[in-house]
């Protein structure tokens, strides 16, 4: 299950996310500190399509997405815009779901991802304080 929390909190199954939301597949570059790099392409939603849903304010200044292993990573909300949740790699690779997108680090690629909620940060206030790696 993964939980979006907004004015309108969601949560869905894999299966729900794909029948709610239009599914593309598409090719990342992923940089694992662990595993080096990998070109892996997943079927994926738009991760600015579960901030509409789930009515995100519009002072959120970043997500707090979290994985299974209570592994969180701050994304700044205009790179979640951007983003991409895996819903099932094409190829032999785990994770799923997993955030996805050009922009974003390789700690910020959270697998199996079970929660995204959203900060609202001063400027002068360190998005990684909320990390958890």
């Amino acid at each position: 299950m993964v939980t979006v929390v907004g004015n309108q909190p969601v949560e869905y199954s894999l299966q729900k996310l794909m029948e709610a939301f239009p599914v593309d597949e598409r090719t990342f570059t992923i940089q694992c500190a662990s595993s080096g790099t990998s070109v892996e392409t997943w079927r994926s939603i738009s991760v600015a399509d579960l901030i509409i849903e789930a009515e995100i304010p519009d002072t959120a200044t970043h997500l707090l997405v979290e994985g299974g292993d209570d592994y969180t990573a701050p994304v700044s909300i205009h790179d979640a815009m951007n983003a991409y949740l895996g819903l099932i790699p094409v190829s032999d690779v785990t994770g799923a779901p997993r955030l996805l997108g050009r922009n974003l680090t390789s700690e910020q690629a959270v697998q199996h991802v079970v929660r995204i909620d959203w900060l609202e940060l001063a400027a002068n206030e360190d998005p990684l304080t909320y990390a958890s790696w």
